[in-house]
């Protein structure tokens, strides 16, 4: 009896969990808030004695992803690092690798490229004991990414060179097209502008293999390619058709970058007032992310005076940018009269 009592018991609490759970959910998923952290926190009580559930791990998951989206990046990184460990600890490793590219790509969209290098790093390693050699490719791909952005080039062709060379004997369609534009991205930044050119194209054409996927970064990155060897009507053309993507797609990151090439592109344009609105969305999004790299887990004094620098280059290249813009037009009036 006591044993039949027990099991009751448990399909009770089972169900009710389901019940809170949908609940949270749905919540989460209508973009209420503060109403799914109140929700998932009653969860939270329940199962906070129960170890290694993996029930436990799809709520920290969740709970993560909220507090990441309120910017509270200290809690979002803590809930899905817990969510990791049950994962690991049921050996649900495909599970865990999710949470290693999910980890990784929220540090990386927050510009701390080290340490999404080193949780990146820790997905290869898990997919190499598991000779799993898609993900293999995968995080080869990932680590090239990081490591392109924190500008450690040699580094991230070796990585980008092997996930492509893999990719050959095991084709997976969009890791071969993320593949080839990160190596176009590559090759800018090391000036090898013929290379890049190639890549960029390949991208373009697996894009349209595949529903256009990547579009917007493979539009950013060639037109920031374009600018740098002067193209500036094509690079003008390329830029803003990702800014246009962007208001649906992709990373803070890269609104920065399409922002800080348009001001570029409209200062050589000699059309200072754009460039000015551009340069200021640049400085923006460049403060936003940077206050979002900082918490506690993070160097503060660094992460401070990366701010304080950031305000000041601001105000110093609004000025610089304004006062061309003005001299510009004080010529121009004196030519006219």
């Amino acid at each position: 009896m006591q044993v039949k009592s027990n099991t009751i018991k448990q399909e009770l609490s089972k169900k009710s969990f389901e019940v809170i759970y949908k609940k949270s959910l749905a919540y989460k998923q209508k973009n209420e808030l503060v109403k799914a952290i109140e929700s998932y926190s009653k969860l939270i009580e329940r199962i906070q004695h129960r170890e290694n559930c993996v029930d436990c791990a799809k709520v920290y998951v969740d709970v993560g992803d909220i507090y990441f989206e309120i910017n509270d990046f200290q809690h979002a990184f803590e809930y899905l690092e817990k969510a990791s460990q049950i994962y690991a600890f049921n050996h649900l490793h495909e599970l865990q690798l999710l949470q290693y590219k999910k980890i990784g790509g929220l540090q990386q969209n927050i510009w701390q490229f080290k340490k999404a290098i080193d949780i990146f790093h820790q997905g290869l390693s898990l997919a190499t004991r598991l000779n799993n050699v898609e993900r293999i490719i995968e995080f080869e791909l990932l680590i090239g990414n990081a490591l392109n952005w924190d500008d450690q080039l040699i580094a991230s062709e070796q990585y980008l060179q092997s996930a492509i060379n893999k990719e050959k004997k095991h084709p997976i369609p969009l890791i071969k097209l993320r593949a080839h534009v990160s190596y176009a991205i590559l090759l800018r930044k090391m000036k090898n502008y013929k290379q890049a050119e190639k890549y960029f194209r390949l991208g373009m054409k697996y894009s349209a293999e595949n529903n256009n996927a990547y579009m917007m970064d493979i539009s950013k990155s060639y037109g920031v390619l374009q600018y740098e060897i002067g193209n500036y009507n094509k690079s003008e053309v390329l830029l803003l058709q990702a800014e246009k993507m962007a208001v649906h797609e992709g990373a803070d990151t890269s609104r920065a970058v399409i922002f800080e090439y348009l001001s570029l592109l409209y200062e050589q344009k000699k059309d200072y007032e754009k460039s000015f609105h551009y340069l200021k969305k640049f400085y923006e999004r460049k403060l936003e992310l940077l206050e979002k790299g900082y918490s506690d887990d993070n160097n503060k004094l660094q992460i401070k005076l990366g701010l304080e620098d950031a305000k000041r280059e601001r105000l110093v290249a609004e000025e610089t940018t304004l006062a061309k813009g003005l001299f510009i037009a004080s010529i121009s009036h004196e030519i006219r009269t």
